[in-house]
């Protein structure tokens, strides 16, 4: 003879909720309660024992294996349960792809530095630091190098994204970036003067993102 199946009362928790959510206030329906939770560790059965009562006993399992046992459809142990509370993950915020492109050609710019070629150097350093400030403050596009004064002065001082002397450097680089034929020496000092810039920023030191 079988023995009678227990009808369940399924909750996804997070961790953080497991010793802290009322599972008995939640229902007076008997059976007990099989609680979800990521992510699984060894200590959960004790806090699962714990929390249970001689009519209510409390069950914890992995999110994986919760998936599995719903796979076998009416073939699964609880089946028959029935969802009573579920947390919702907080969606993390989507990166914004303008922090990379600065890493890159800043990662760039270095990289011709080193090669001892500095073609294109204060190009990519002052396009690097226009879109890192662009993505800081939630912009998707960083402005064109010749609008680069307009847009500091009304969208990023403003609102202290910069400091008058840290303004003052970057729009030193952006009229160095327009000139042709730019001495080497000068354009290893304005390099070595934007680092502090880029490290403010969020930049790592360097070469490199």
């Amino acid at each position: 003879m079988m023995a009678p199946t227990m009808a369940f009362r399924v909750i996804c928790l997070r961790r953080a909720e497991l010793k802290s959510r009322p599972l008995h206030s939640s229902t007076n329906a008997s059976g007990g309660f099989l609680v979800v939770i990521d992510p699984w560790q060894e200590n959960d059965e004790q806090t699962a024992l714990g929390l249970s009562a001689d009519d209510l006993p409390v069950a914890v399992i992995d999110g994986r294996s919760w998936r599995s046992l719903q796979r076998l459809g009416s073939a699964s142990p609880p089946a028959d349960s029935r969802s009573v509370f579920e947390t919702v993950a907080p969606e993390l915020p989507e990166a914004n792809p303008l922090h990379e492109l600065a890493a890159q050609k800043w990662h760039s710019a270095q990289v011709l530095l080193a090669q001892q070629c500095t073609v294109g150097v204060m190009d990519l350093l002052a396009s690097a630091l226009l879109s890192k400030l662009a993505a800081l403050h939630g912009q998707l596009q960083a402005p064109a190098i010749t609008e680069a004064a307009i847009w500091l002065y009304t969208e990023i001082v403003p609102r202290g994204g910069l400091s008058s002397e840290q303004t003052a450097q970057l729009l030193q680089l952006v009229v160095l970036s327009l000139g042709s034929n730019v001495p080497e020496t000068l354009t290893r000092q304005a390099a070595d003067a934007a680092e502090p810039l880029w490290q403010a920023l969020g930049g790592s030191p360097g070469i490199g993102a």
